[in-house]
């Protein structure tokens, strides 16, 4: 949300370079999607803990913890791909 006020506010300033206006648009169309992600992994194997710890270290990278397997997360495509 501020990024897009503050793209806004150089995109219509007359003294601005023209690369500058386009590199505005394209920050203004990043939009971010709630993601929810949930997750149930067998623990009675220290490969399905590891497992676990493992996913879990990176959703709480991209999101906030709701409960014990599962993550509400906000992202961009970008992020969403690489997650």
């Amino acid at each position: 949300m501020e990024v897009s006020a503050i793209c806004t506010s150089i995109a219509a300033c007359p003294h601005t370079p023209g690369r500058f206006r386009r590199i505005s648009t394209i920050f203004m169309e990043v939009r971010k999607i709630l993601v929810l992600i949930t997750y149930d992994v067998n623990t009675e194997t220290s490969a399905g803990r590891k497992r676990l710890r493992q996913i879990a270290k990176q959703c709480v990278n991209y999101g906030q913890r709701v409960q014990n397997s599962v993550f509400e997360c906000l992202l961009d495509a970008v992020q969403c791909r690489m997650l």
